[in-house]
């Protein structure tokens, strides 16, 4: 049989029970202090219960419904960042996996906020030349899609070594 050795004094614990001894050396709250924030914490802890409890039901409902709730959540999630860009830089990377992979799938991103196609395509190239991406233009060789690309991703590439003093992408006209 194995003896428990006896705590030194740095390792015990003192114990103070209210009603009994001295507490004032004990920093306790006011009862009614202390009451007042149990009350306040268990209403804010049933509030919290009874929505969680609201959130599984519209979740059950939608799955009910036909809804994906992976598409569901990630536009949740766009909508809460309002970061237009970070979202189109994440779908971008997904259409790049797919099509470097074996799907068949593709996507096309577009800023419906940014203005016109041109304009929007204008942007790109400047973004993708000023951040040393190659130039990868996903328009038919020729069209003035390509040709506003390919413009504005030189002046993107310039911006990195100052070459210009313009770093906002033009749209270009094509004749």
């Amino acid at each position: 049989m194995r003896r428990s050795r006896k705590p030194s004094k740095d390792e015990t614990v003192e114990v103070r029970t209210a009603g009994i001894g001295d507490n004032s050396g004990l920093n306790l709250p006011a009862p009614d202090d202390f009451n007042h924030h149990k009350a306040t914490i268990l209403g804010w802890r049933e509030k919290v219960t009874t929505a969680q409890g609201h959130l599984r039901n519209a979740i059950k409902t939608a799955k009910k419904a036909g809804i994906n709730m992976e598409a569901l959540n990630m536009v949740v999630g766009i909508e809460r960042d309002n970061d237009p860009a970070k979202a189109m830089d994440f779908f971008r990377q997904v259409d790049l996996g797919l099509e470097h992979g074996e799907s068949s799938l593709r996507l096309t991103v577009h800023d419906t906020l940014a203005g016109d196609e041109s304009e929007l395509v204008a942007r790109r190239g400047f973004e993708d030349g000023k951040a040393a991406r190659p130039q990868s233009s996903d328009y038919p060789e020729g069209s003035d899609l390509a040709a506003v690309y390919s413009e504005n991703w030189l002046k993107g590439q310039a911006a990195i070594f100052n070459i210009t003093a313009s770093e906002e992408p033009e749209k270009v006209a094509a004749e």
